[in-house]
């Protein structure tokens, strides 16, 4: 979370936009993966305070 933090930051700085697209997961990967959208979305909102945008996740 706190890399995907600092993109949405640093893009904000610099005035352009972070965007996520989901991508087939290898066979091999045993990192966290999500099913879809939606679960994406969830995660991230779940980790979002409150008053915050999709994407303005604070670091603390």
């Amino acid at each position: 979370m706190e890399a995907l933090q600092t993109l949405f930051d640093v893009a904000r700085i610099f005035g352009t936009e972070i965007h996520l697209a989901p991508v087939p997961v290898p066979d091999w990967w045993t990192g966290p993966a999500f099913a879809g959208d939606a679960e994406i979305a969830a995660f991230l909102a779940a980790k979002a305070d409150d008053g915050q945008q999709l994407g303005e996740l604070s670091l603390a």
